[in-house]
């Protein structure tokens, strides 16, 4: 993974700051997100958003980690993992009818997996770990894709 430091050095910094962009756009209305009325949709694309970009931040903080990287790794493939079944069964509460995330956990679900597998594997020492940095990619894709949501968009493009 020492070739791709400068990337995961640069992921950490990018995902640090579009959580704190996604934290202002929340706080600009945060009734239409959080509030009682808040369309359930509109959590479930800022949970989206938030924890995608909280795990490519936190799983490119632990790539410039070295040696112990895969480990931390692994650990926080399972308490994401553990995060999203309890937001999940949280939503399913409060919202029966909130689709958004019932789609979303699956694929998160999925992801961490690949996570877990990928660390477990450098762990034993196999693999280079290019499959974290394709993880990456495209968790800084799906969540600016759910902040795009989020922020108005009805179609899902420009």
């Amino acid at each position: 993974m020492n070739d791709a430091k400068d990337f995961f050095a640069a992921s950490v910094g990018s995902a640090a700051a579009l959580i704190g962009l996604l934290f202002v756009a929340i706080t600009l209305a945060p009734d239409t997100v959080f509030g009682a009325s808040a369309d359930p949709r509109k959590r479930a694309q800022a949970a989206s958003a938030f924890v995608a970009l909280a795990n490519v931040f936190f799983v490119s903080l632990a790539a410039l980690a070295g040696p112990a990287a895969p480990r931390i790794v692994v650990v926080l493939a399972l308490l994401s993992a553990y995060q999203i079944v309890r937001e999940g069964m949280l939503v399913g509460r409060l919202f029966p009818g909130a689709l958004g995330l019932r789609r979303f956990a699956p694929l998160s679900l999925c992801i961490y997996a690949c996570e877990l597998v990928l660390a477990a594997r450098l762990s034993l020492g196999v693999g280079d770990g290019h499959g974290l940095l394709y993880i990456a990619l495209g968790l800084y894709g799906y969540a600016l894709g759910a902040a795009w949501m989020l922020v108005g968009s009805r179609e899902g493009v420009v």
